[in-house]
């Protein structure tokens, strides 16, 4: 049998590295990062989270994971900030990151952290402490919001909450776990379209 040279196994050992992603690519994106119940109140405290994971990893620490979805529920949250900058740090293509579970969490706002993640379509934000209604205009920007969660907060118990949220992201369809019908944006336009007459009126009519 003839001796490969070590240009050879190297050559072999590279094109064995490059299926291994190659693979990675097909699997991991189907498995979210799940940083749930890690008493996180910080997301710089991700990256620690993530040292440890990776550690436990075959193929080591140097590779970033290929995923589509970060999980960050049941923790303590607060802000949101600098998420997308440490999510360029664990994730292949963060511009990617379509899913964001952040429920259970103590936020009080809807962060614009959030709008840098351009193909975001689930967003989970039920079981926080979002209180403005307004707060709901913030995401008018991700034109390819799908689903969004926020029962659970206490805007749900805001007077025509599901109509304006439903008039103001005109991309969703499910809110709160419930399917948005044909009739639902019908009572929706009437409700903003009641709105805006209100404003001009001044007052009730």
């Amino acid at each position: 049998m003839r001796e490969l040279k070590t240009s050879e196994i190297t050559a072999q050992l590279k094109k064995n590295a490059v299926s291994t992603i190659a693979a990675q690519w097909q699997v991991v994106p189907k498995t979210p990062l799940d940083y749930s119940f890690k008493e996180i109140s910080n997301v710089t405290e991700i990256t620690t989270e993530e040292s440890h994971r990776r550690h436990e990893l075959p193929y080591g620490a140097g590779i970033k994971s290929i995923t589509t979805a970060i999980r960050l529920p049941n923790n303590h949250l607060e802000t949101l900030d600098n998420l997308f900058t440490l999510s360029a740090k664990i994730v292949e293509s963060p511009l990617h990151i379509a899913w964001i579970d952040l429920s259970f969490n103590n936020l009080k706002v809807i962060d614009k952290e959030l709008l840098q993640f351009p193909t975001l379509s689930t967003l989970y934000l039920h079981a926080n402490e979002i209180s403005d209604l307004s707060e709901i205009d913030k995401l008018v920007a991700l034109d390819r919001l799908r689903t969004l969660t926020l029962h659970g907060n206490p805007v749900e118990n805001s007077k025509g909450y599901r109509q304006y949220t439903i008039s103001r992201l005109i991309t969703l369809k499910h809110l709160d776990f419930c399917a948005i019908t044909k009739q639902d944006k019908k009572i929706a336009k009437a409700y903003l379209d009641y709105c805006e007459r209100k404003k001009v009126g001044g007052g009730d009519e």
